[in-house]
């Protein structure tokens, strides 16, 4: 019983660690993106799930953030993101 809780709390601890580091290094599309396919996994199919996260990447790659991202990586330079859709 203690080791359940113990392991529920290291997973909510860790999950939570994880979705605050994402918001402050990704832009806000990405973000709206990574919510929505967090909240469709726990009613979803993993087919289903594995649908809309290909659909979210193909939305973020063509995004003039995605654009930006690639720019700052070729000119080794901080991106300047600022969650254009």
């Amino acid at each position: 019983m203690l080791a359940d809780l113990l392991y529920t709390l290291g997973w909510a601890l860790w999950t939570g660690a994880v979705v605050v580091a994402f918001t402050q290094l990704y832009p806000e599309t990405k973000r709206r993106q990574f919510k929505q396919a967090l909240d469709a996994s726990e009613t979803s199919s993993l087919d289903q799930q594995l649908d809309l996260e290909r659909d979210l990447q193909g939305r973020a790659g063509r995004t003039p953030d995605f654009a930006e991202g690639v720019s700052a990586f070729m000119e080794k330079r901080a991106p300047r993101f600022v969650g254009r859709v």
